[in-house]
């Protein structure tokens, strides 16, 4: 993952990102994104049948895979 491949703009201005935001983000695909719940590196919260993700545990999860500068 390189660092200019990803926009991390939508990370600054919210809490949440839905699922298929992180799915474009990050350019994994959906089972990757389920592995990384399922080993507690990131935490699903649904609200209405709609899987969002702390911003937060983003950034940190992307900042440790070197894919984000801050």
């Amino acid at each position: 993952m390189k660092a200019s491949a990803i926009n991390a703009s939508i990370l600054d201005d919210r809490n949440f990102i839905s699922f298929a935001e992180l799915k474009d983000l990050t350019n994994h695909s959906k089972n990757t994104i389920y592995k990384l719940c399922n080993e507690g590196t990131l935490t699903r919260i649904k609200a209405k049948g709609v899987a969002y993700f702390r911003t937060d545990e983003v950034k940190s999860y992307l900042i440790g895979k070197g894919g984000l500068v801050i």
